[in-house]
């Protein structure tokens, strides 16, 4: 049964003349995917660096005989693509098709690996990898959106040299909203995180995202943040979170409301299921503004929360808010309101519903005593997810 996705060349036919077996093995690599409106991506992993993957998808399970031996678990498979795994034994590959075309069809995939350095005569030197399926979304499926905003802690300073393999490459079920693509693409560390600095800087979207997704979901994630950016009243432009002031929120939901009419276009409900913020470190430079984090914190959450309703980008009205508490460790000469602007998120969380705050004390903390290291940003994203999930249905 044809797909009818772009298909790179033929069929299982193109690679006749390699004389071996293609077989599934106990530690064979894996493949993980998403079927959005419009694309099929896959993302290969566990294979050997500068392996050549060749992908191959049906809309039916079936059994196809290689023309050397082996199998598929497809019908009637079609070739895609080929690529060559990263240092990492990665490969990602897409295929887009017109947005309504396919809709809740099943799309299987499995890729052939093949490593170089072995013999192509040897048996076993093509892996097959367990089949895949996803599928494209069907008019009117839901589609879960997260947000992540505030400013430095959020970004994240973070030299990405130490992440784990995992959050290297484009990762299809990790979506992240990028303005000028207007469009959710597969979130890449180095490509599509940040909003300013070194593209290899990373901060806790990565952990977040993944956590966020489990074993088999899609996850919609828009982020913005800025360094040196408070929540109370601040002179200057574009430098205050603040609902009233009407600057950073205002660009924030913006994006938001951006991200959910792109969905609506093509076919999908968008709905807001959980807002993080990780924020407070420039309201503990300024007395008045330490004093004022409680009541300003509690209105951008009952504004955030209001508007997210209104606008239809929200279909509860208490979305969990999630807030990473300031550290106690920041430098006492810079940052001398930490303990008043602590207890105010404390209390915020405590007293509004479906509202948490997340310590951060124990995260892996850089030399500057200010942002987090690797490590650290990964830790926060997953408890900023654990937090979340105590509201999740």
């Amino acid at each position: 049964m044809a797909t009818g996705f772009a298909v790179v060349s033929g069929s299982v036919r193109v690679l006749a003349g390699v004389a071996l077996a293609a077989v599934a093995l106990a530690q064979s690599p894996v493949l993980d995917g998403v079927a959005v409106p419009g694309r099929v991506e896959v993302r290969l992993d566990g294979a050997a660096p500068s392996a050549i993957a060749a992908w191959f998808v049906s809309a039916s399970v079936g059994v196809t005989p290689l023309p050397w031996g082996g199998l598929l678990e497809l019908e009637a498979p079609e070739w895609l693509a080929i690529a060559l795994a990263d240092e990492h034994g990665s490969a990602h590959f897409a295929s887009p098709f017109l947005v309504g075309q396919h809709a809740g069809i099943a799309v299987h995939s499995q890729v052939l690996v093949w490593d170089p350095a072995v013999p192509l005569t040897t048996s076993g030197a093509v892996v097959a990898t367990p089949r895949h399926a996803c599928t494209v979304p069907a008019p009117g499926a839901p589609a879960d959106v997260f947000v992540l905003f505030g400013q430095s802690n959020a970004e994240g300073h973070a030299d990405g040299a130490s992440l784990p393999a995992r959050f290297i490459g484009a990762r299809p079920r990790a979506r992240i909203w990028v303005d000028g693509a207007n469009a959710f693409v597969a979130m890449q560390h180095g490509a599509n995180t940040r909003s300013y600095g070194p593209a290899n800087w990373c901060g806790p979207e990565l952990s977040l995202a993944d956590e966020l997704a489990g074993e088999d979901g899609t996850v919609h994630l828009v982020k913005f943040a800025l360094p040196a950016t408070a929540l109370g009243d601040t002179p200057g432009p574009w430098n205050e979170w603040g609902a009233p002031a009407q600057e950073l929120y205002a660009i924030l939901r913006y994006r938001i409301g951006a991200a959910c009419a792109a969905m609506r276009a093509q076919g999908l409900e968008p709905r807001v299921r959980g807002i993080f913020m990780v924020q407070g470190e420039s309201d503990c430079t300024d007395e008045f503004q330490a004093r004022s984090y409680r009541a300003n914190l509690t209105e951008l959450v009952h504004t955030f929360r209001q508007d997210l309703v209104a606008a239809g980008d929200a279909n509860v009205p208490d979305v969990p808010f999630v807030l990473a508490t300031v550290d106690q460790r920041l430098p006492a000469w810079f940052f001398p309101h930490v303990a008043s602007v602590r207890a105010a998120q404390r209390v915020v969380a405590r007293s509004l519903p479906r509202c948490a705050a997340v310590a951060t004390e124990h995260l892996g903390m850089q030399p500057d005593g200010v942002h987090f290291t690797g490590s650290g940003v990964v830790q926060l994203g997953k408890d900023l997810a654990a937090a979340w999930r105590t509201f999740a249905p």
